[in-house]
């Protein structure tokens, strides 16, 4: 709400509620790994949902999908540091993939 006070509590509400309202969750699971079956039998409802099965993207193919996205919110920093979070908005992506393996 534009009219309330900016103050730590009211800018927390307003991210919580931006929260649920955008936050979406991807889980990804590899099917070659030995411990999928398990899991699906674990957590069903989580395993009865679609599954998309996609080939690993290279890193740079990451951050160029980041940077298209992200480049269209006004952020306030420099260009340098724009370049920066979109690097690692895609590293993220990257490690996230490369710890899978692990789990």
């Amino acid at each position: 709400n534009p009219n309330l006070e900016e103050n730590l509590l009211n800018m927390y509400n307003y991210l919580m509620d931006r929260l649920r309202d955008n936050l979406h969750v991807c889980l990804c699971f590899s099917p070659v790994n030995a411990k999928f079956p398990i899991r699906a039998q674990k957590f069903p409802a989580v395993f009865t949902v679609n599954i998309n099965w996609f080939m690993p993207w290279p890193e740079a193919a990451l951050v160029a999908v980041s940077s298209a996205f992200l480049s269209t919110y006004k952020l306030d920093c420099s260009e340098q540091d724009k370049g920066r979070l979109y690097a690692l908005t895609g590293s993220f992506q990257a490690l996230t993939r490369d710890l899978c393996d692990v789990y």
